[in-house]
């Protein structure tokens, strides 16, 4: 007879190394890894190997994609010292709630809630990460005017096919695991939608500010001072836009796996 915490520890000591290593090469700062591994367990109380393994491969593949992209970030400004815990919280929460009601009661439909929502956060995290690498100037999703590059709202070819790629980099192994195509086709389009959702929260909602150069930027805050309200709500930061779009996921992917299995 097993041991019945024996698959807990070692959850908790391929979480804790995967953290330490993340925050060793500067992927997460030090309290976004204490919230990572206190993350990663939960997913695995609630959700077992499946959550934990999606979540862990959704911040692998999305930190692999950020590398692609760090030297154009770099130029344009971007360029960070790792996510901070308010981003791994906003990635992760409405998953997390998700799961915790699956766990309570057992019910398909919130398992795939909790996987769209992680769909939705690789989704977006792909777009962002390897869309800044487009040679083509982005567009706002609801004007189609030019944008600055990496401004939130902005929408390229490359970042759609990135989107829709790192959906399916979630939706594939989850229905594989599950032996489920209803599963795979909710989890994707869930995790699509999200990431459109956040394009177009980010292109109304989200606060942008006229920076000291004249220039439309995110920060709310200049060498020089605050920079002024440009357009949008002023506490609607990009942690919020994240959570909101991977909360709209969850439930797209849920009612996508009611409308598959009737």
């Amino acid at each position: 007879m097993g041991a019945p915490w024996l698959p807990f520890a070692l959850c908790a000591a391929l979480t804790s190394l995967i953290c330490l290593f993340s925050w060793k090469k500067r992927l997460l700062r030090q309290s976004a890894c204490v919230l990572a591994l206190l993350t990663g367990l939960c997913f695995f109380l609630f959700g077992g190997w499946l959550l934990w393994g999606m979540l862990i491969l959704f911040f692998m593949s999305s930190s692999l994609a950020g590398k692609l992209g760090k030297h154009r970030r770099a130029g344009a400004g971007r360029e960070g010292t790792g996510r901070r815990a308010a981003q791994v919280l906003a990635n992760s929460l409405p998953a997390l709630i998700a799961a915790f009601f699956y766990w309570l009661g057992g019910q398909a439909p919130l398992l795939m809630a909790a996987l769209g929502a992680i769909a939705a956060a690789a989704s977006d995290t792909w777009a962002s990460e390897i869309g800044v690498l487009s040679r083509k100037s982005p567009v706002s999703i609801l004007t189609l005017r030019p944008v600055r590059a990496g401004l939130s709202g902005g929408i390229s070819p490359l970042g759609c096919l990135a989107g829709a790629l790192g959906s399916l980099c979630i939706a594939l192994p989850a229905g594989l695991v599950l032996l489920s195509f209803p599963a795979f086709w909710a989890v994707f389009l869930g995790g699509c939608g999200g990431c459109v959702a956040d394009s177009l929260l980010g292109a109304s909602l989200q606060a942008k500010y006229l920076g000291q150069d004249g220039e439309l930027t995110e920060e709310p805050y200049g060498p020089s001072g605050p920079n002024r309200l440009f357009s949008g709500l002023r506490s609607m930061n990009n942690d919020w836009v994240n959570g909101l779009s991977a909360a709209g996921a969850a439930l797209l992917s849920s009612c996508f796996w009611l409308l598959f299995r009737a």
